[in-house]
């Protein structure tokens, strides 16, 4: 009994040193950090660099290819206008960017601008045309508060023709030799290079319309063709009213067009510029309601083209519908 009481007081002895040992050492660890804080206090903040841990490049994408500077892009035959996606590097940087896109053209006396933009709280922009048709050069500009440089990439823009067989398709033979006769290269809305084709004073794409209604029937070859097609219907109606209108001025015995031939002959005539017939009075020198005939233009070359005059248009363009049909088409057909 005498040596376990002995054993108790020992035990409680020394339980007692360990906690004096244990708030001696929590009393040292609070004065060592509370003469860290005085110091640190005392010491100025480390200031880094602004912008110092990150350096912000561009990056263009038209689908699955980077578009490096004075790179190419393509509107297809669909058509369709090229994708392009405007990117900040490093890609996980989430800042407030103004991305800008735009379009110029200004070959042949146009002096087209298009300017697409947004302001992306993400880094990345994928530009929407709204269904609009834009081509030639574009530039893509990138700024904003973060960044302390404005980012740039240059770049072409330009069109692709689609097959021979694509263009004809849904085209009566009316339609086809007015593409055939206005197109050059044959069938084609834009050259080698990719431009639109052009013909002066003022004639653009596939059916030289002149002048064109916008960017649209330049860069849309599709559109340029539906256009064509609508003018050379309207051309051909009022190609239809001309004895009429004849008659009205005075000339009482002219006669309709009675042929098929003249009638689309004077229709395709019209779609270039001017009649393929005038009214001839058999007495010259007689009353203009006296008796007549119906004659060909003389073909000259021009403009102008006086009065009983005319390019030719309409002549070559029915000789060639017949020797399509027969079986005998011109070189390219």
């Amino acid at each position: 009994m005498k040596f376990h009481n002995q054993f108790e007081k020992n035990r409680n002895r020394f339980a007692k040193l360990f906690l004096a040992q244990v708030k001696m050492s929590l009393m040292l660890v609070i004065i060592m950090l509370n003469v860290f804080c005085l110091y640190a206090a005392e010491i100025s903040p480390i200031v880094l660099p602004e912008k110092e841990f990150v350096v912000y490049d561009l990056k263009v994408e038209n689908s699955t290819n980077e578009v490096t500077e004075g790179y190419t892009v393509y509107i297809d035959t669909a058509p369709t206008m090229p994708d392009i996606i405007v990117r900040i590097r490093p890609e996980y940087s989430l800042l407030t960017a103004n991305m800008k896109y735009e379009i110029t053209y200004n070959q042949n006396g146009r002096n087209d601008l298009k300017p697409y933009s947004a302001t992306t709280f993400v880094n990345s922009w994928n530009v929407n045309y709204n269904g609009e048709f834009h081509g030639g050069e574009a530039v893509v500009t990138v700024s904003s508060g973060t960044i302390s440089q404005t980012l740039t990439r240059n770049l072409h823009i330009r069109g692709t023709n689609p097959s021979k067989d694509t263009v004809k398709s849904g085209l009566n033979i009316y339609q086809q030799v007015v593409v055939y006769k206005e197109s050059y290269p044959r069938w084609c809305q834009f050259t080698t290079g990719g431009l639109p084709i052009f013909g002066p004073p003022n004639g653009w794409g596939l059916m030289q319309l002149d002048p064109p209604s916008g960017e649209e029937v330049i860069w849309n070859w599709h559109t340029n063709r539906t256009a064509g097609c609508n003018m050379l219907s309207w051309k051909y109606n009022h190609g239809l009213n001309y004895p009429a209108d004849v008659r009205v001025a005075g000339y009482t015995q002219a006669r309709d067009w009675i042929s098929e031939e003249e009638r689309w002959t004077d229709g395709f005539q019209l779609y270039n510029g001017g009649h393929a017939y005038h009214w001839v009075l058999d007495d010259p020198i007689g009353p203009i309601s006296g008796p007549g005939r119906w004659e060909r233009c003389e073909v000259v070359v021009g403009p102008p083209y006086p009065e009983g005059t005319c390019s030719g248009y309409g002549f070559d363009a029915w000789n060639i519908k017949v020797n399509v049909e027969s079986g005998n088409p011109p070189n390219g057909w």
